[in-house]
């Protein structure tokens, strides 16, 4: 079933993608692109690795991921959970094929999409971001949205969270100390 939504490298599609859908969901979504690499990662890691990064080869100057993309559309509608990091962690307990000037590179990255949260997503500075939209939470009809964004999320303070500590442990390992502490 993998196999059969994979299309070659095309516009927005800088490597072979993995659909959600060759009908109805003809997109890589910000999100479930993460899920697709986890499922590919033992059997074939480089692709695994491509499905992690394609959302990142189209990340903005802010660091903020499209929502969704395709050959010719980049969707900038809404965002998606930041799951990255929790992600990007799982990944690389179960490959190998990592380097260290790759791992450098994903930090940066990683980065720069975990800023893009507590910078454009922290309406009320509070230090805590929020969900604009039921569509960035991926619960896009849930009853917190009830009474109207932006949603203050425990689930997105979680994720945040674990980003960061895996970018802290990548900092450790990359020897950049300081950046780690902070």
């Amino acid at each position: 079933m993998n196999w059969s939504a994979v299309v070659e490298p095309e516009g927005y599609l800088t490597r072979p993608a993995m659909m959600m859908s060759k009908n109805w969901m003809a997109n890589v979504w910000s999100w479930d692109h993460c899920f697709n690499a986890m499922a590919l990662v033992e059997t074939d890691p480089y692709l695994a690795w491509d499905q992690y990064l394609i959302m990142f080869d189209n990340q903005n100057a802010d660091g903020a991921l499209p929502d969704a993309i395709n050959d010719r559309v980049r969707v900038w509608a809404f965002s998606k959970p930041p799951i990255h990091g929790w992600v990007a962690r799982w990944m690389l307990e179960h490959s190998t094929t990592v380097s260290p000037t790759q791992l450098e590179k994903l930090y940066e990255l990683l980065s720069r999409w975990t800023n893009w949260y507590f910078k454009f997503r922290d309406d009320d500075g509070d230090g805590v971001p929020q969900y604009d939209h039921g569509n960035d939470s991926g619960w896009d009809n849930s009853t917190v949205f009830r009474v109207g964004p932006p949603v203050e999320s425990p689930d997105l303070s979680a994720y945040l969270v674990m980003q960061v500590d895996f970018l802290s442990d990548v900092e450790r390992e990359l020897g950049k100390t300081e950046e780690s502490n902070e």
